[in-house]
C-alpha cells in the first residue's frame, strides 16, 4: 500500500522525518510504501489532504500544535474546519521571544518596541496573545518566520522576534540556525516568559511548555512548545494507522541515523501530545495502551 507524507519544505524537521520514515519502509516493512510531499507549510499540507477524498483516505500530514485551534475552527488560513486525528509526535521545539538589544531583558522591556511574533500561519497568534496576556504594547508588530526575524534583528530593523530554539531537550544541544546566527552577535537573550502566562494561552490552543536548563542560555525558564506530528483525517485506514505507529515505535533509534535532528523521535515520546486523547486515531491509540506507551504530557 503506498502512502503520501506531505511534509514541509527541504530542511525543516518534518521533511526530514517523513524522508526518513519512507525510507525505512521501503527497506523495512513488507507492504507499507510512501512518497513524501513537499508543502510551504503546516496548514497547507492539512488543507492539502483534507480537501481530496483519496488523501483523505491513505495521506499523511505535518501539522504544528500553534494552528490546531485554526484548524478546528475553520479560522486564520482555514476557511472552515477540519477535523483531524494524531498518529505521533515527530518533535517538540521549544519557542521564545529572543534580541540582542542589551536594554532589553523582562518581557516588560518589550513595551514600545518592534517585535515579529511569527507567522500568521504559525506561532504569530500565540506569540500575540502571549504578549496581550502580559499588557504588553509594542511600537510595532511584524509577522516574520524564522530566518527573516533573525535578518531583521541583526539589520535593527526590529527590536525582538519570536524565535524556536530547537529541541532543548537533546544532549548536546544543537540550535537551529538562525539561533547559531544571533549567538555570534554575542548577546543574544532569550527572554523568559512566565510559566503561567502560557498556561492561560493554552486554554484556548493546546500549545503545552518546556522548561530549559539554566546551561543552555544563562537561567531556568519556561518557554512554548511547539508540537510538530503527524496527522491524518478520520478517515484514514485504520490497519495502517496502527502498523505506522507500531513501526515508529520499534524503529524509533534508526531515525537519528538520517539526521541528528531525529534524535528526539523516541519511543517513550511518541504520544506524549498536548491534545485532547480524543484526539489521538483509534488505531494508534490503541497500540498506545496495548504497548504501555504514556499518552499526553
Amino acid at each position: 500500500m503506498k502512502l503520501a507524507i506531505h511534509t514541509g519544505t527541504p530542511g525543516t524537521v518534518s521533511h526530514i522525518a517523513g524522508c526518513a520514515l519512507a525510507d525505512m519502509l521501503s527497506k523495512k516493512h513488507p507492504w507499507l510504501r510512501a512518497v513524501v510531499v513537499e508543502t510551504g507549510q503546516s496548514a497547507d499540507a492539512v488543507k492539502t489532504v483534507a480537501r481530496d477524498p483519496n488523501l483523505r483516505r491513505t495521506g499523511i500530514f505535518s501539522v504544528n500544535s500553534t494552528i490546531h485551534n485554526d484548524i478546528v475552527t475553520g479560522q486564520g488560513r482555514f476557511s472552515s474546519p477540519i477535523q483531524y486525528q494524531l498518529l505521533a509526535l515527530i518533535r517538540a521545539d521549544a519557542m521564545a521571544l529572543v534580541t540582542i538589544d542589551p536594554s532589553i531583558k523582562t518581557m516588560d522591556d518589550l513595551n514600545g518596541k518592534k517585535v515579529s511574533v511569527g507567522t500568521k500561519g504559525g506561532p504569530g497568534p500565540v506569540f500575540e496573545a502571549l504578549l496581550n496576556a502580559h499588557a504588553i504594547k509594542p511600537a510595532g508588530t511584524e509577522y516574520l518566520s524564522w530566518a527573516p526575524a533573525c535578518d531583521a534583528m541583526i539589520a535593527g530593523t526590529i527590536d525582538a522576534a519570536a524565535q524556536t530554539l530547537g529541541d532543548t531537550t537533546l544532549d548536546p544541544y544543537i540550535p537551529p540556525a538562525a539561533i547559531k546566527q544571533l549567538q555570534a552577535q554575542k548577546a543574544l537573550r532569550v527572554i523568559a516568559i512566565d510559566r503561567a502566562l502560557i498556561q492561560k494561552v493554552s486554554e484556548a490552543t493546546p500549545i503545552g511548555y518546556l522548561h530549559i536548563a539554566a546551561k543552555l542560555f544563562g537561567a531556568p525558564m519556561a518557554a512554548v512548545a511547539n508540537q510538530t506530528s503527524w496527522g491524518v483525517c478520520p478517515e484514514f485506514d485504520a490497519e495502517v494507522a496502527y502498523e505506522i505507529v507500531k513501526f515508529m515505535a520499534e524503529n524509533a533509534s534508526s531515525f537519528r541515523d538520517y539526521d541528528d535532528s531525529l534524535a528526539c523521535i523516541r519511543r517513550a515520546n511518541l504520544a506524549s501530545l498536548p491534545v485532547p486523547t480524543v484526539m489521538l486515531h483509534p488505531a494508534a491509540d490503541k497500540y498506545y495502551r496495548e504497548s504501555g506507551t504514556k499518552i499526553g504530557l
